[in-house]
């Protein structure tokens, strides 16, 4: 049988959690943390960015929390910088924003005329499973 705990382990990893104020963002910083990875939480909202964060440390793990736009590439860019000074690095990127209104989903970022690229070193990618509607 497979060993889940282990496969699923991340301790001594680094996550940047983007969208980490509230929802899907939130309950993935919380899981990156109680897997064992430090997080850095940011979002638009950043008391809901340090709320999670706090979560995280009182469950026994690093965690770091900031405000950053998703439709910002500055303030991206400076979110990448920071989280990476203040863990040495990044190992797990995930970014969640967006929001539920009575008019459906949408998501904080917009279109723009300028395409910004971050490079986040030794970054693990996943999937994810999208249902049609």
């Amino acid at each position: 049988m497979v060993d889940y705990r282990k496969l699923f382990d991340l301790t001594g990893r680094r996550a940047l959690v983007l969208g980490a104020g509230s929802g899907i963002g939130k309950a993935s910083a919380e899981a990156l943390g109680a897997l064992g990875a430090d997080v850095f939480c940011a979002d638009l909202d950043e008391a809901g960015a340090k709320a999670t964060a706090s979560a995280i440390r009182a469950a026994g793990r690093r965690a770091e929390a900031a405000r950053a736009d998703a439709a910002s590439g500055g303030d991206i860019a400076a979110l990448v910088a920071t989280a990476k000074t203040a863990f040495s690095g990044i190992d797990i990127a995930v970014t969640t924003p967006g929001s539920i209104s009575a008019s459906g989903f949408s998501t904080t970022a917009r279109r723009s005329s300028t395409a910004s690229s971050i490079s986040i070193s030794r970054a693990r990618s996943s999937s994810s499973r999208r249902s049609a509607r």
